[in-house]
């Protein structure tokens, strides 16, 4: 049921389980979702509730496309519950009896576990039959991290997530935007931002090899390639400045409709596309290239993100120059936003220059990332989801936290601290 944990101390507060439900693999390219889970899993004990698999999947594990790294998540326990069969679409009532079977199980599987209280952790609004099954569970928690419409215009909100909205007992969503769009429904709605593992991408590391090869300045976009991202400005800046190196360090995510816009970049000769490296890799990149960029599409779904990276960049220390998304206006003081060739190169110059790389500057950056490390989240996120579960977890989860979670801020715009005594003050 369980098949693998990897590295998996005692949590915290191991009475307590969080059972996730997502679309994504346990070992598949790294999201938010991994990175709350795996310092989750200091305080709470966590499974990963593995997606299903289609039956094309299960007969060629490895076909192209197969979002699969094969590290996992260190003490996040992979479960998948009759993991022997495919997913099936109908008839509905039998997807509806196996999904059933699957989070009782799970949560079966926690209780034997020692979890006298178990808390179901919906990532994905196609999961909103998770509901069905509540009664397994001590509470529900829905966590938006993205726009799951994956739209460019607005677009109303599918009846599967307003009801996951409407019934969970809390909600916890990532960005501003998100807030603007979702936070108005359930009165208990949180933001609670994404982090960074901030020692990891703050302190010294060498230049990889492939990397050092790549002559300076080194312009440098690392994650997901992805058809949110700009890329005819990337091939106009590129073509604009050709004494510049624009690295781009990640595999390839969806690109539908940008395949001809990758082609024409990657026979630039001043552009590199490096491909997937492990996330234990990318702070040596980030850390080693001159000016660290985010080059997005402005758009209703970019109106939505809350860039992994962008406190992985500020970790590092490094001059950020971006396109002017709703998150990243309010870190305008921290990130250059540019719109169009001119004022982008205008900022990339700024920049490469002393004034962007003086001591004051660099500390100022990671001085915001600190107070987003992904430790801090989770406390914030834990301390949420205690709130919810009665008796003194309140006061166990919080002095179980290395840093006091502080404010945590509901999509109203108004503050709703965490008390040690169970409510919500």
């Amino acid at each position: 049921m369980a098949g693998l944990v990897r590295h998996a101390p005692v949590p915290a507060v191991a009475d307590v389980g969080v059972l996730a439900v997502t679309d994504d693999s346990w070992n598949g390219y790294w999201t938010t979702r991994h990175f709350m889970l795996r310092h989750l899993a200091r305080l709470f004990r966590v499974a990963w509730l593995e997606p299903m698999k289609d039956w094309r999947s299960m007969i060629q594990p490895h076909r192209s496309g197969d979002r699969s790294s094969g590290t996992g998540i260190d003490g996040v326990a992979k479960c998948q519950p009759l993991g022997w069969l495919p997913d099936v679409y109908r008839p509905r009532w039998l997807r509806s009896a196996i999904r059933a079977s699957r989070y009782a199980s799970a949560a079966a599987w926690l209780r034997m576990h020692g979890c006298r209280r178990v808390v179901l952790h919906v990532w994905r609004p196609s999961h909103a039959d998770a509901l069905d099954s509540r009664r397994w569970f001590d509470a529900v928690i829905y966590h938006i991290d993205d726009e799951y419409s994956f739209s460019d215009t607005a677009c109303p909100m599918s009846a599967a997530e307003r009801r996951l909205i409407e019934e969970a007992d809390a909600v916890i969503v990532h960005s501003p935007g998100l807030a603007h769009r979702k936070g108005g429904i359930n009165k208990n709605t949180y933001i609670v931002p994404n982090g960074v593992d901030y020692e990891h991408y703050a302190r010294p590391c060498l230049i990889p090899p492939d990397l050092r090869a790549i002559p300076t300045p080194r312009i440098g976009y690392v994650g997901i390639i992805k058809k949110q991202l700009d890329l005819s400005l990337v091939r106009q800046l590129a073509e604009r400045r050709p004494d510049w190196s624009f690295v781009l360090v990640g595999p390839l995510g969806n690109v539908c409709g940008e395949e001809n816009r990758i082609e024409a970049l990657s026979r630039l000769p001043n552009v590199h596309l490096l491909g997937y490296r492990d996330p234990e890799q990318l702070p040596s990149y980030q850390k080693h290239v001159d000016v660290c960029i985010m080059p997005y599409k402005v758009n209703a779904y970019t109106d939505c993100i809350y860039p992994l990276k962008l406190h992985e960049y500020l970790a590092a220390g490094k001059p950020i120059v971006a396109s002017p998304v709703r998150t990243l206006r309010d870190f305008s003081h921290v990130v250059s936003l540019a719109s169009g060739v001119e004022e982008w190169v205008a900022a990339i110059e700024s920049g490469l220059s002393g004034e962007a790389l003086a001591v004051e500057r660099v500390a100022e950056r990671r001085a915001i990332s600190r107070e987003h490390d992904w430790s801090v989240l989770a406390g914030r996120t834990a301390a949420i989801m205690a709130s919810f579960l009665g008796g003194n977890l309140h006061e166990r989860v919080l002095a179980a936290i290395p840093k006091e979670p502080g404010p945590v801020h509901r999509s109203d715009g108004q503050t709703e601290s965490i008390d040690l005594k169970g409510g919500r003050g």
